[in-house]
């Protein structure tokens, strides 16, 4: 099974008078009611199994590498935890920077159809993908937060592929 969440920061007021669909925005009135009133919206079946395998493939191909040779580039991040006694890997930046099924993703269409659904016309897919790691032996805790902070003007989103 494939699942695609987006989530984002409900506004405060209300902007959806300014946003103005397109042909290509594919979410209905009430899911879009929905986003907003609580701030995450579940949608299955966006990205398809073979898509998916594609990603995981990629992803634990990357991980793999990052997990035995400690990268020092700033996109790899590494934490140390209290029952290991290395680095672990917990993050890494700029997916489509290393891999063609991510950078696929910042086209795809149903991807896109969400997005515009969201942020109107015109919206701008943002800095890209990043990949958070756990596995059962270990994982890095993260507080509860709301993204993208970094939003001046409307709220972003953040899709997650699951």
């Amino acid at each position: 099974m494939t699942d695609t969440a987006a989530a984002m920061q409900t506004p405060k007021t209300s902007s959806r008078a300014s946003i103005v669909p397109s042909e290509h925005a594919s979410l209905c009135e009430q899911q879009i009611a929905s986003f907003e009133s609580n701030g995450f919206l579940h949608v299955p079946g966006v990205v398809s199994d073979e898509e998916l395998e594609t990603l995981r493939a990629s992803a634990a191909k990357i991980t793999r590498i990052a997990a035995h040779d400690q990268i020092t580039n700033p996109d790899y991040y590494y934490s140390r935890l209290p029952h290991l006694d290395k680095p672990v890997l917990h993050r890494v930046d700029f997916m489509q920077a290393r891999s063609d099924s991510f950078l696929r993703l910042l086209g795809h269409p149903e991807i896109l159809g969400i997005a515009e659904s969201l942020q109107g016309r015109n919206m701008v897919a943002g800095a890209g993908f990043s990949m958070v790691t756990k596995s059962e032996s270990y994982g890095v805790a993260v507080p509860w937060h709301a993204d993208p902070a970094f939003c001046k003007v409307r709220n972003g989103i953040n899709i997650g592929i699951y």
